[in-house]
């Protein structure tokens, strides 16, 4: 509606416009009669509210469309009027006609402009669509943090840029202990809260190169670039101590068991992963909410 508003008031405007600049042609031109100015400007004018109503009736309408339909008119109206001329005597333009022409131009331009806009602004939106279903098509709902499928991922890229450059890269893998009691006393949406807390709580610790990841269930991975297993202890000890102040349904406490590995050169993504596995395992043997490294469930 305020769409076909704007153009109703563009059509008096013009008429206006039109009328006045008639008005001051007359006296160069005294074969022109002013009852064709005024008729031909109403032309223009209820061309105008024409284009306006249409768009609102069609409700889907673009105002690019709009603008180079109503230029089109004008220009039809020019070689209407020319044409008459020409059967009537020789041709030439008056005000009217110089309106209407240059309103078309002025119409046809600004739709074209509107036109390209607006297919640039289709694009950024596609291209950000696109990288939304990107994102989420790697990202756990419930969390927030990536899942397996792009752990596995990352972990390959680290890999080979930790053997190409010399690097060092560890891993930290964990759950939560006891998670399965927790959901049969407290059923599973205050499981899936215990389970999104500690997201929140593994990305409020993260530094700008690391990443976490929803492993399965309830274990979870961080890798930490540029790190060897004494700094990733470290982050681990962290990590599961800012857990266990926290408190769920019924003022419970949850912890965590996280085991470390270091990569290893050589070895393969399978190979590393196992290792911080069997760190977690020895962890949950050793009485839970405990960090254990690969190095030393290795000695032990």
């Amino acid at each position: 509606m305020r769409h076909a508003i704007g153009v109703g008031l563009a059509a008096i405007l013009l008429t206006i416009v039109t009328v006045l600049l008639s008005v001051l042609w007359l006296p160069i031109h005294p074969g022109i009669r002013p009852a064709e100015v005024i008729g031909e400007a109403t032309v223009v004018a209820a061309t105008f509210v024409a284009i306006g109503a249409i768009s609102t009736l069609a409700g889907g309408v673009s105002s690019s469309a709009s603008l180079i339909a109503g230029g089109l008119l004008f220009y039809l109206a020019t070689v209407q009027d020319l044409l008459d001329e020409f059967f009537a005597g020789p041709p030439c333009l008056n005000v009217v006609e110089d309106v209407l022409l240059a309103t078309g131009v002025a119409l046809i331009t600004a739709g074209l402009v509107l036109f390209v806009r607006g297919q640039r602004g289709l694009l950024r939106e596609m291209e950000d669509a696109r990288n939304r279903l990107a994102e989420l098509s790697i990202t756990d709902g419930l969390t927030g943090l990536y899942n397996s499928r792009h752990f596995y991922d990352r972990l390959g890229e680290e890999i080979v840029r930790a053997t190409r450059y010399g690097r060092t890269v560890s891993i930290l893998l964990f759950d939560i202990d006891d998670f399965k009691r927790h959901n049969d006393e407290y059923g599973h949406v205050s499981g899936d809260h215990v389970l999104k807390r500690l997201g929140e709580t593994v990305l409020g610790l993260l530094r700008e190169n690391d990443s976490a990841y929803r492993y399965g269930g309830e274990e979870f991975t961080v890798l930490l670039p540029e790190t060897d297993e004494a700094q990733a202890v470290i982050a681990a000890e962290r990590l599961r101590k800012a857990f266990a102040e926290q408190k769920f349904d019924g003022g419970v406490s949850k912890t965590i068991s996280i085991g470390v590995a270091e990569y290893r050169p050589g070895e393969d993504a399978t190979a590393f992963v196992r290792r911080a596995d069997t760190a977690m395992y020895l962890a949950k043997r050793a009485g839970k909410n405990r960090v254990v490294a690969g190095s030393e469930s290795e000695s032990g």
